[in-house]
This record gives structure tokens, C-alpha cells and sequence, in this order.
């Protein structure tokens, strides 16, 4: 099972990014309904599925990090 993150939306395409930090476009058709920039995807049996946690703590993780930055640089 490959995790895949969704790098951005370009009107109709998704582009995905590889666990490499290769990318490749999608149809946007093929996304989970409701997927969004930044969403965990895992492929299972052929199709992309959501990791709502795994996206919840990479999300976590990125806020800790702009905060830590943001004090750093702040002083």
C-alpha cells in the first residue's frame, strides 16, 4: 500500500506526490469526495482512499513547525 499526498489542485487534475517526492497528475474525478491540497491518500484494491489521521497529524506537525519558526524569528 503506497501513501500518496495530494501536492495541489489544477482545475480538472489532482497532482500527487510519492512517498519519493516524484509527482504525477490525476484526474480530479478520481480523488475521494471532499478530498482537498495536503490530504493523505492510501492506494488500496486499485483505488485512493483517505487517511484522516495520518492527515490530521502531518497537519499537526506543520502547524508545530510554523509556530516554532515563527517564534524564532519574531524575537
Amino acid at each position: 500500500m503506497s501513501t500518496l499526498i495530494i501536492d495541489r489542485l489544477e482545475g480538472d487534475l489532482a497532482v500527487l506526490e510519492r512517498e519519493d517526492g516524484s509527482t504525477y497528475a490525476v484526474s480530479r474525478d478520481s480523488l475521494p469526495t471532499g478530498a482537498a491540497a495536503g490530504d493523505v491518500l492510501r492506494e488500496q484494491d486499485g483505488r485512493l482512499v483517505p487517511d484522516p489521521d495520518e492527515t490530521a497529524c502531518r497537519r499537526d506537525m506543520a502547524f508545530s513547525l510554523e509556530q516554532k519558526l515563527k517564534q524564532k524569528f519574531s524575537r
